[in-house]
């Protein structure tokens, strides 16, 4: 689902997914890169309905050049709440 090299903690995390906990939202771009290592490492995780709402989902380039991580953005339609009557 990512990383080449999977950790305990990711292993949990993808159980949570897997689980129906928590929806990814599925973009194939590398979120590291590093020399010429890319790989997927960096997820948005939403549960519902929130899922159902994200939208524009774009990964940048890196910046500077220290952590290779390269940031993810997305739009998420909110306002305020309706007052009641």
């Amino acid at each position: 689902m990512g990383s080449r090299k999977t950790n305990a903690r990711g292993k949990q995390l993808q159980e949570v997914i897997n689980e129906g906990y928590f929806n990814c939202i599925d973009d194939v771009s590398t979120t590291y890169e590093k020399n010429d290592y890319e790989v997927k490492i960096d997820w948005i995780l939403a549960s519902q309905p929130l899922h159902s709402l994200i939208s524009n989902v774009e990964t940048h380039p890196t910046i500077g050049t220290l952590s290779g991580h390269k940031p993810l953005t997305f739009d998420l339609p909110i306002g305020p709440e309706p007052k009641p009557a």
